[in-house]
C-alpha cells in the first residue's frame, strides 16, 4: 500500500474531466466521490513506457494498491523517464453484488492505447468475488465508448430519454451480468 497526494490527484482528474465531457463533475463533487465508503476510484498512473493501475475505497485514508503493470512503447510522448503522469481513472460505487460505473476517461495524450480497457479489465477483475451485476449509461451519440463496452460484454438494455444536458441527448443504460444465475440462463 503507498499514499497519494489527494490535491494532486483531484487536480489531475478535474483537468481530465474538463477535456473529456460537457458536464465535468467539479473539484466538490470528485472529492465528495473520493470520500463516499461505497465508492472505488481506479487510475492508471506512468509514463511513456510503463503505466500501472491503481485502485483504493473511498471514505478511508487514501491508501493505493497497484493491480497491474502494463508496457507500453510510445515514442511521441515528450516526458523524461520517470515522471508519472494520470493516464485515465474510473469512478464506481460498490454497493452489495451490484456496481455502477459512474465516471471514466482517458487523458487525450493517451487514447487509443488500450488504457481505458485496461482500467475496464482492473475494475471488473477487482469485484468478481462479490459483484455479478454491473452497470453504466453513456451518451447515445459515443459510439467509441458503445463499442468498447458492448466488446466487454455489457449489453443495452435501456434508454433514458433526454438524460444528458449541454447538449440535451440520451443517456443508453448498459448492464453486464456474472453470477451464477445469469450463466446459468446463457445455456
Amino acid at each position: 500500500m503507498a499514499t497519494i497526494d489527494e490535491d494532486l490527484m483531484l487536480r489531475q482528474i478535474s483537468r481530465i474531466e474538463t477535456d473529456n465531457f460537457t458536464d465535468p463533475w467539479s473539484v466538490d463533487s470528485l472529492w465528495g466521490s473520493m470520500a463516499r465508503d461505497y465508492n472505488l476510484i481506479y487510475f492508471a498512473l506512468g509514463n511513456e513506457k510503463r503505466y500501472s493501475i491503481y485502485s483504493f475505497r473511498g471514505g478511508q485514508k487514501i491508501s493505493v494498491s497497484c493491480l497491474i503493470d502494463i508496457e507500453i512503447d510510445d515514442t511521441e510522448l515528450n516526458k523524461k523517464p520517470g515522471d508519472k503522469l494520470l493516464m485515465g481513472y474510473i469512478i464506481a460505487t460498490d454497493i452489495a453484488d451490484e456496481s455502477e460505473l459512474l465516471r471514466i476517461a482517458v487523458a487525450d495524450k493517451f487514447k487509443g492505447q488500450g488504457v481505458g480497457k485496461q482500467l475496464m479489465n482492473c475494475y471488473k477483475d477487482s469485484l468478481k468475488d462479490h459483484c455479478d451485476k454491473y452497470f453504466l449509461e453513456v451518451r447515445a451519440s459515443n459510439d467509441g465508448a458503445k463499442a468498447l463496452y458492448e466488446k466487454m460484454g455489457y449489453k443495452a438494455i435501456s434508454t433514458r430519454k433526454d438524460y444528458y444536458s449541454d447538449p440535451k441527448e440520451d443517456a443508453v443504460i448498459y448492464s453486464l451480468e456474472t453470477g451464477p444465475y445469469y450463466k446459468l440462463s446463457e445455456m
